[in-house]
């Protein structure tokens, strides 16, 4: 590129054309030569908008990477990469610092849809945020290390075009200092550390070297902290963010832990069980995890104790494993279940005049102690049904508030479905009128409180 002199009031003629030989690369398409025609030759027709093009150029990029460069071609080539960016931008604003006065820089937002599709972007000097290639639809807006004060928190984009002119208010919200202390030999990089708010809102802070983290962008309130390793249990602890402050959490002390394992299988055929969620139940720890195709399932990072080992899947039944004892280092293997197909109880409930259905009606089921073990409400077309119940006999009642309640027993049987027909007869009835007591006259739109009679 050959360079003279020149001022912004030189009428000669500009020859763009030369220009944008120059600076077009190789794999550029027509949205190039559009942006070309519609942000660059637009500048005028003499040197002197050429001048100044290339003042706007180098203050555009100054301003927004605090960099400043003698080389004519690098701000052009900034300049038109900003406008390529204008150009497919889909949505885009400004963000700002505790108030609508102070641009924010190098604050990052996250935009995520119902389809769990995202896009990320970080602000310029200026504030100014754009997002490229987002799709049509509805997106949450999350702010990244910061703590959103005003702003829209969704925004839906069209099928074509721009949402432009948002304005986001920010502020640097609370921040966690701690570290994790674990028996040697674990290798914290690449793991972090989880903060939950009593809202159920997830933030995390990555781990170095030496097992240090920071968690940035807290609004105020009381946070879980907790970090999960394979073969460690960890002592977890809460902290409370108030007024933005930074705050130096207790060090997270993490332990060697024991696992366990086991196989899970069908107890009809011996056939392995995948997909079935294997739960350990104690006071201090609760896990679960999901059968493998063959049925094997391993639980690990337990604090030494006695446990209980649950497994379901729907459609079969299994019985508990109780106080099973998890040691230090070692895996307390053969932890198996062999699943049973649930039995059902089914049924339609009809009325004993005219054999109408009865919906709404309450079924209970109980065992021989008396302990509740499932319920249920019939449909409007009379029918009810319950899954996954235990084989054995068992008594069930029906409840409604029109009819007499009916009790029988029911035998159930593992894999296969029992109906059972239920016939309710009509209850007694009372009628009356409901008065002022100090008028005698009556008083309509209250309410009598119904019992039944028999």
């Amino acid at each position: 590129m050959i360079t003279k002199f020149a001022c912004d009031d030189q009428g000669e003629a500009m020859d763009w054309d030369a220009l944008k030989a120059v600076l077009r690369p190789s794999s550029a398409g027509p949205e190039w030569d559009q942006m070309w025609d519609r942000e660059i030759r637009s500048y005028g027709s003499t040197v002197g908008d050429y001048v100044r093009l290339l003042s706007e150029a180098a203050t555009l990029r100054w301003v927004w990477t605090g960099d400043r460069t003698a080389y004519i071609d690098e701000n052009l080539r900034f300049f038109i990469s900003e406008k390529l960016t204008e150009q497919r931008s889909r949505l885009s604003g400004h963000i700002f610092l505790d108030d609508l006065i102070h641009p924010a820089g190098g604050v990052m937002l996250s935009v995520v849809n119902e389809e769990g599709e995202a896009g990320y972007a970080v602000s310029e000097c200026d504030g100014l945020i754009r997002f490229e290639g987002l799709a049509a639809g509805t997106f949450r807006v999350n702010v990244v290390d910061h703590v959103l004060v005003a702003g829209p928190e969704t925004v839906t984009i069209p099928a074509t075009g721009e949402v432009s002119g948002q304005v986001w208010v920010v502020r640097k919200g609370g921040t966690i200092h701690g570290r994790v202390e674990a028996p040697v030999g674990p290798d914290f990089m690449d793991t972090s550390v989880l903060a939950r708010n009593e809202q159920g809102v997830l933030f995390t802070g990555k781990l170095d070297g030496v097992g240090r983290y920071s968690i940035r962008g807290l609004p105020d309130g009381v946070y879980g902290l907790s970090y999960i390793r394979s073969n460690l249990y960890c002592q977890n602890g809460n902290i409370t963010i108030e007024n933005g402050e930074t705050v130096y959490a207790n060090d997270i002390l993490c332990f060697e832990g024991g696992s366990v394992s086991g196989r899970v299988t069908a107890q009809s055929s011996g056939s392995p069980l995948g997909g079935v969620v294997v739960s350990l139940l104690g006071e201090d720890h609760l896990g679960s995890v999901v059968t493998d195709g063959d049925g094997t399932y391993h639980l690990s990072g337990i604090k030494p104790g006695f446990y209980t080992v649950v497994a379901y899947r729907e459609g079969y039944r299994s019985d508990p494993h109780e106080n099973v004892e998890v040691l230090a280092g070692e895996t307390t293997a053969g932890i198996d279940f062999a699943m049973q197909k649930g039995a059902q109880l089914h049924g339609i409930i009809v009325e004993a005049s005219g054999g109408a259905p009865v919906g709404g009606a309450f079924v209970w089921l109980f065992n021989g102690e008396g302990a509740l073990i499932d319920r249920a409400v019939s449909s409007s077309s009379g029918g009810f049904g319950m899954e996954d119940l235990p084989s054995g006999t068992f008594k069930f009642k029906v409840e409604h508030y029109r009819y007499n309640a009916v009790e029988q027993t029911v035998s159930l049987f593992s894999g296969s479905i029992t109906e059972v027909p239920i016939v309710l007869s009509q209850g007694t009835s009372i009628s009356g009128t409901v008065t002022n007591s100090v008028s005698g006259s009556g008083l309509g739109g209250h309410s009598a409180a119904p019992f039944l009679v028999r």
